[in-house]
């Protein structure tokens, strides 16, 4: 089984946004193109694809092509186990702040007595989650798991 390809745009000049995400879905689908992909992994991304290739409206497909890119990347994620590059980095980015910068960050403001002060950890707690993001994101590139595309 195949993947299907996306349908040239039919807008001879489309506006900057649209063919970006246009080029960034073509992205996703030439970065796995090459992988040893599951049968319904494939079957998943291929509907994806199709309901992309129906939409006419350049405004609609505008916003297809960015929803089904996340869909097929949350695909391919979950049932794959394929990541993109810095998809952990971005996504610890976050949690960092949560997991480490809140309690950090109620330590000083209970230290100094002055509740106001909790953000003061959400900053400390970023470099923390990319850290860790960094790392598991090497993990992924050492076993094969991360695409050649941004996230």
């Amino acid at each position: 089984m195949s993947l299907i390809s996306l349908s040239p745009l039919a807008v001879s000049d489309p506006e900057k946004g649209l063919k970006t995400a246009y080029d960034r879905f073509v992205e996703v689908l030439s970065a796995i193109e090459n992988k040893d992909l599951k049968p319904e992994t494939i079957d998943e991304i291929n509907k994806n694809t199709a309901l992309v290739n129906e939409v006419e409206d350049s405004k609609k497909l505008k916003s297809q092509l960015q929803k089904k890119r996340y869909n097929i990347l949350q695909v391919l994620e979950k049932k794959e186990k394929l990541v993109a590059k810095n998809h952990y980095r971005n996504l610890w980015m976050a949690l960092g702040m949560v997991i480490f910068g809140l309690p950090i960050g109620m330590a000083i403001a209970g230290g100094a007595g002055n509740m106001g002060m909790f953000a003061i950890g959400l900053p400390i707690g970023i470099p923390f989650g990319m850290a860790v993001g960094t790392q598991k994101d090497k993990k992924a590139a050492e076993e094969g798991r991360q695409l050649a595309i941004e996230a």
